[in-house]
């Protein structure tokens, strides 16, 4: 399991100075590149903007870096590995929007809005064949900068017209309506629905000495990580190395697509925590408390719902647990 040590203080510093427009002054530093390979990063002089270059089969795409954090947190991405191309160079490439989620056969369009960004959900290798979207354009990306996007259930638009349509399942990616363990990788179904698919993003926070209690939640976490699934008990120990046994919290988030119906979301814990699904606190209780375990429903129409989890430990054992189950 992968642990992610915050850069964001330094990083975002750096990145900033080097993405300013100051910076293109010094373009003349750079030495024109008009090859790259699978993986490069590229910009041109007239943009700001810093792009991914895939390579495949002859193709060739490029995908925007929506932002300094989202660059910062991948560690095979370096600032000074940007080439500098030339216009006609940055247009051989395809932009490409598609991307998918590690060991998620999932594909999204992403909508990049300054820093931020929404995701829609392709639902079958239909529709994506029907956007004229190629599949050897999709990119796989981290749960971190896929919980940046945020879900939304706008219209799909087309793909570049540049792009050639058909998905041809290159890289093995399931598109179809039936996944390689016999789910749907589309809509699921009432008799299928595994809540715990999709993994969470965590954040794990020092609350500091002599903080009041119940906490609150730093600026910046300390380590993150992906968990598979919130069911922990800690007990006497840390929750993981590098964060203090006692006087910790975490924040856990994901957005996960629910079919119709009702959905009872349980949660059991010793001390704090809160749970939201969208924008709604259906789950607070926030207090040093022994403990306990609580409930409350949620309704879906069919449709995509970010959730998130804060839990806090104060002192003694620690055990954070949720489950969901269609009802």
């Amino acid at each position: 399991m992968a642990i992610i040590r915050n850069k964001f203080k330094y990083g975002l510093l750096a990145a900033a100075l080097l993405l300013m427009p100051m910076h293109l002054g010094l373009a003349v530093s750079y030495t024109y590149n008009s090859a790259q390979a699978d993986g490069d990063l590229i910009k041109f002089a007239a943009s700001n903007n810093v792009y991914i270059v895939k390579i495949y089969g002859g193709k060739r795409f490029k995908r925007l870096i929506l932002n300094p954090a989202i660059f910062n947190q991948y560690d095979h991405l370096r600032w000074e590995n940007i080439q500098l191309v030339s216009q006609d160079v940055f247009d051989s490439y395809i932009t490409s929007n598609l991307v998918r989620l590690d060991n998620d056969t999932r594909v999204w369009k992403l909508y990049p809005n300054g820093d931020t960004g929404n995701k829609r959900w392709v639902q079958s290798a239909q529709q994506l064949a029907s956007l004229n979207c190629d599949s050897d354009a999709i990119y796989v990306i981290n749960i971190f900068e896929f919980n940046s996007y945020v879900s939304d259930s706008g219209i799909l638009d087309q793909c570049p017209s540049a792009m050639n349509s058909g998905a041809t399942n290159s890289q093995g990616i399931v598109l179809d309506s039936s996944s390689a363990n016999g789910e749907s990788s589309g809509t699921v179904s009432a008799g299928n629905f595994n809540f715990n698919d999709q993994p969470f993003w965590g954040e794990y926070y020092d609350i500091p000495p002599g903080a009041s209690f119940p906490p609150q939640f730093h600026v910046s976490w300390h380590l993150a990580r992906v968990d598979q699934e919130i069911n922990f008990d800690w007990g006497l120990n840390a929750p993981l190395a590098g964060v203090g046994a006692d006087n910790f919290a975490v924040r856990w988030s994901k957005s996960i697509y629910f079919p119709a119906g009702t959905y009872t979301f349980s949660f059991t814990g010793k001390d704090g925590f809160r749970v939201w699904t969208g924008d709604k606190l259906i789950i607070d209780k926030w207090l040093d408390q022994a403990e306990s375990t609580y409930s409350a429903d949620f309704v879906s129409s069919g449709s995509i719902s970010p959730i998130k989890i804060e839990y806090y430990n104060h002192i003694g054992q620690a055990k954070a647990k949720l489950s969901v189950t269609k009802r």
